[in-house]
């Protein structure tokens, strides 16, 4: 089954969920959260999720980095998580929607949804970061791979997404054994300190360019795929990988 990745926003709005839930002494429902080994049911409010066409509802299978089935409709659902007990003396959770958001819902209580998406294309030795301005736009640049080539993908973490603005730099790390990461940011500033939080055991430096280098140094010396991009070279770094050559006119919209 083929997964696609929800949108930059919903991720994020999913990720806060989760980190605000590891920490809170209160469930989204207002009920106080006992602190214990044991599972307790639990409320939450924001958790990635997708529709089917008949209705059925199902939850994003990580909620920081949320996918869904090709063919559903992502967005975001309240959830209740009852605890079921096993016959081997486990437990485990088992999720009750109370309520599902789609793209348009959302939307229309006022949340700005960039559609934009990205993927890492690997081919042999060589990888190339893709950005479209939609899902159907990087469909049609998956469809026209070249024999070899393969795209990984994940949601975009658009690190400075509650300042507004368009994602105009993009960085992509796969580490394999850790996967893949893919980062977007309209600025240098906030993207070279979103990487220089997340990569710490790597020298700061003075700007996203010095940081960079340090961290591609790094990641090819431990056999990580890095790669960077924008939306005026996308098209070009991608070329090589197409059975069509894009031109000016032709080809995905960036």
């Amino acid at each position: 089954m083929k997964f696609i990745p929800h949108p930059a926003a919903l991720a994020a709005i999913s990720a806060a969920t989760g980190r605000r839930l590891q920490t809170s002494d209160l469930d989204d429902a207002g009920r106080h959260r006992e602190r214990t080994n044991t599972p307790r049911p639990y409320t939450a409010n924001g958790v990635a999720a997708y529709c089917w066409p008949d209705g059925r509802v199902g939850v994003a299978y990580d909620m920081y980095a949320p996918q869904h089935p090709a063919g559903t409709e992502p967005g975001l659902a309240e959830i209740h998580y009852q605890v079921r007990h096993y016959p081997n003396d486990t437990s485990g959770y088992v999720p009750e929607i109370l309520g599902f958001k789609s793209i348009p819902d959302l939307e229309a209580n006022g949340l700005h949804i960039d559609p934009m998406a990205a993927g890492l294309i690997l081919r042999d030795d060589r990888a190339a970061l893709a950005i479209a301005a939609d899902e159907d736009g990087m469909a049609e640049i998956e469809a026209h791979l070249s024999d070899g080539a393969r795209m990984i993908r994940a949601p975009i973490n658009h690190v400075d997404l509650a300042a507004g603005g368009e994602m105009r730099l993009f960085i992509a790390t796969y580490t394999r054994g850790g996967g893949l990461e893919i980062m977007a940011a309209t600025e240098e500033a906030p993207m070279h300190a979103a990487l220089a939080d997340r990569f710490r055991f790597i020298a700061r430096g003075e700007d996203l360019a010095a940081f960079s280098a340090s961290l591609r140094a790094h990641g090819h010396s431990h056999g990580w795929v890095i790669c960077e991009t924008d939306p005026e070279s996308a098209p070009a770094a991608i070329r090589d990988h197409l059975d069509t050559p894009l031109t000016d006119t032709e080809g995905p919209e960036f």
